[in-house]
């Protein structure tokens, strides 16, 4: 059984983002699943207290993986993590849902027949009274208009 790093609980890895005034806490989660976007990474930022998508070469340099047990209110910081982590995840189910409604909208929408013509069917149409015709209209009638 292979022996589990001393920085790592439950496979989550604790580490200290080393950016001067900025420094914080980061956890990163393997769990987690990866960024749409290739070469970046989730990790946890303490101070934010939200999972933030970093550039993963530049981040990675940056962080200096510490043991759990050096920690203060270890307990306090999982469980942010752990509410941080199910809103991120429940934000990408919904944007994965909302991404399937879309596509199955303009499939559909692809495969809905042509739109009916404006005018209605033959059948439904009627006819023309003889009498009502204009046939006898002269341009020139008199409109009752004084000239």
């Amino acid at each position: 059984m292979g022996r589990k790093s001393r920085t790592e609980v439950n496979g989550i890895i604790f580490g200290w983002l080393e950016a001067g005034l900025r420094s914080t806490l980061v956890i990163r989660d393997p769990q987690l699943p990866e960024p749409v976007t290739p070469g970046r990474i989730y990790l946890y930022h303490g101070r934010r207290g939200a999972i933030v998508e970093f550039e993963a070469a530049r981040v990675l340099e940056r962080v200096r993986w510490v043991e759990p047990d050096t920690l203060q209110d270890l307990d306090a910081t999982l469980t942010d993590f752990e509410a941080a982590r199910a809103a991120l995840l429940a934000d990408q189910r919904a944007r994965e849902l909302r991404v399937r409604l879309a596509s199955s909208s303009q499939s559909a929408a692809r495969r809905k027949p042509d739109a009916e013509p404006l005018s209605a069917p033959l059948d439904e149409e009627q006819t023309l009274d003889p009498e009502s015709s204009d046939e006898g209209f002269a341009d020139d009638e008199d409109w009752g208009a004084d000239t």
